[in-house]
């Protein structure tokens, strides 16, 4: 029997594989990932800080199964997500569409940063998704407590 040297080797074996490495490593952070409720804190999108994000208390929460959701300072959305050693990625992200005249510019930024992070960071109680260049970045602290839908 030959034996796989590379995640490729392994054929249709290798998405479940990397499915499973990718939630190891999100439980291999100092806190786990998966199942707490992360809140947002800060927003640097494209080079640009938003203001009052705390103030509109957004959040995300990651589960085992490759998604995630979380309440965006003013409707509830969702999506997927994929992780790859130090890399991120979210999918066919979608939201309830209310409008809220105080929070839809930190919700919109919040969304629209999702779509260009590319990195994952974490320490102690704290979370960073950032794009490969710095310019966008949401950095988030773990709530106290378990996550609520």
């Amino acid at each position: 029997m030959r034996r796989a040297r590379t995640i490729e080797d392994l054929g249709p074996r290798r998405e479940s594989l990397k499915r499973v490495l990718g939630q190891y490593l999100l439980m291999s952070c100092d806190l786990p990932l998966i199942g707490e409720r992360w809140f947002l804190i800060e927003i640097l999108l494209e080079g640009r800080s938003i203001p009052d994000v705390p103030a509109a208390r957004p959040d995300i929460t990651f589960d085992a199964d490759g998604r995630m959701f979380g309440h965006g300072g003013c409707n509830r959305y969702f999506g997927g997500y994929k992780v790859e050693g130090d890399r991120i990625s979210f999918t066919a992200i979608g939201s309830t569409m209310m409008y809220c005249q105080d929070t839809m510019v930190i919700e919109q930024a919040f969304l629209q940063s999702l779509g260009l992070v590319t990195l994952i960071d974490c320490s102690d109680a704290d979370l960073e998704l950032r794009s490969d260049d710095g310019e966008t970045r949401l950095s988030f602290q773990r709530e106290q407590g378990p996550a609520h839908e």
